[in-house]
């Protein structure tokens, strides 16, 4: 199954045919395709959606592409990167249904639980120590770095939310690195316009930034103000150049 060409075609004439029965590993096998076809794809919050679709009864079946482990992994992990903690919560953490498949896996299990529970430093230093498990698998491997590298930019996100100001020297404790290379992913987060924040690099601190919402509305209308005059200018020298019979044609 990997060549992935023409199977969301082939699923979504499967997927007619097995929402009209009653056949929950037939649904969860179909489910489970349409969340590979998304993982390939890189759309990791449907690959998640669709993965925690599957119901446990697909563990007891013979399953040529997945089994119920993979679902876990690709499920959990892909959930990590793309579901906000709500929605985490909700959907993987509290599912008594896919908890059913995280305990086939209690190191992603407790990983998980630790992101939701702000304990980054043990679920990234849990993540490294799976990372080389990870690249081997056979539909994971080309997004084992992406998905970790997000995972932990999430987590600084989310753990900097409530804060004015941190110390980035504490703030690298949490994350079990070095202030330098913690300084370094800050930059990128903020260049990205992923973390609203300053940093003060003398002092070693993080500050949180609110931009001035009124400033930026007063911009827009300008700006939008700005074209209006520009088209009105362009459309009047039109109108005279048309009354004045003046024609301008290729040469």
């Amino acid at each position: 199954m990997c060549n992935f060409g023409h199977v969301t075609n082939y699923l979504t004439k499967l997927e007619q045919v097995s929402s009209s029965q009653s056949d929950a590993v037939l649904k969860s096998k179909v489910a489970s395709a349409f969340g590979l076809v998304a993982l390939h794809e890189k759309n990791y919050h449907a690959a998640a959606s669709k993965f925690i679709e599957c119901s446990a009864e697909i563990g007891a079946s013979d399953n040529e592409v997945l089994h119920a482990e993979d679902i876990a992994l690709y499920g959990g992990v892909c959930a990590l990167v793309s579901f906000e903690r709500k929605e985490l919560k909700e959907k993987v953490i509290n599912n008594s249904s896919f908890k059913a498949f995280l305990e086939l896996l209690p190191w992603l299990r407790e990983l998980i639980t630790d992101f939701n529970s702000s304990n980054y430093a043990l679920c990234l230093q849990t993540l490294e120590r799976r990372k080389p498990e990870l690249k081997l698998d056979m539909y994971l491997c080309e997004h084992v770095a992406k998905l970790c590298k997000e995972i932990r930019s999430r987590g600084i996100i989310q753990y900097f939310y409530p804060y004015l100001s941190v110390d980035l020297h504490q703030m690298a404790r949490t994350f079990n690195t070095a202030a330098a290379d913690l300084e370094k992913e800050l930059c990128e987060l903020i260049a990205a316009e992923r973390l609203h924040a300053r940093m003060d690099s003398y002092q070693k601190v993080l500050h949180a930034y609110q931009p001035n919402h009124r400033t930026i509305t007063y911009k827009r209308a300008f700006e939008v103000g700005r074209k209006y005059a520009a088209e009105s200018r362009n459309l009047l020298l039109r109108m005279s150049l048309l009354k004045n019979n003046v024609i301008i044609r290729d040469s």
